[in-house]
């Protein structure tokens, strides 16, 4: 629900086609141990979570990641044969981990319209609330 009030896709699903959720994460262990007692769900925090534009992002990730480009297109290709079928689109979220040089982005495919869906202002700090839970997102 985070991609769908960040980028406002029940009033606006154009969003998913040029912006992505950046979700910051940071490890709640210490990485100078081998062994943690803290359990893998709750083994890291939401530092911060921003709208990124799709072209910037890849721009920025593109000497790490050559792939992502590729990988963007195939999935706005699909987020477009969806729009024309009357859903939202492909939306995409891009994890990145600072501490350890990584990132991941998993595009999140949404067949229908969310226009009854009501928009929630407060989509950061659940989102915080939920991953210091440990629930997976």
């Amino acid at each position: 629900m985070a991609v769908i009030n960040a980028l406002h896709l029940q009033h606006t699903p154009d969003q998913c086609q040029t912006k992505l959720l950046s979700v910051v994460i940071k490890p709640t262990f210490s990485t100078t141990f081998q062994a943690s007692s803290i359990p893998i769900p709750h083994s890291f925090e939401v530092v911060d979570a921003f709208v990124h534009s799709i072209a910037e992002a890849s721009q920025a990730q593109s000497l790490k990641h050559p792939e992502l480009d590729e990988m963007l297109a195939m999935f706005l290709e699909r987020s477009k044969a969806i729009r024309a079928n009357g859903g939202t689109g492909v939306a995409f979220v891009m994890v990145c981990v600072p501490n350890f040089s990584l990132m991941q982005v998993s595009p999140f495919g949404l067949p229908d319209l969310l226009s009854g869906l009501p928009h929630n202002r407060e989509w950061l700090d659940i989102l915080k609330k939920i991953v210091a839970m440990g629930k997976v997102i």
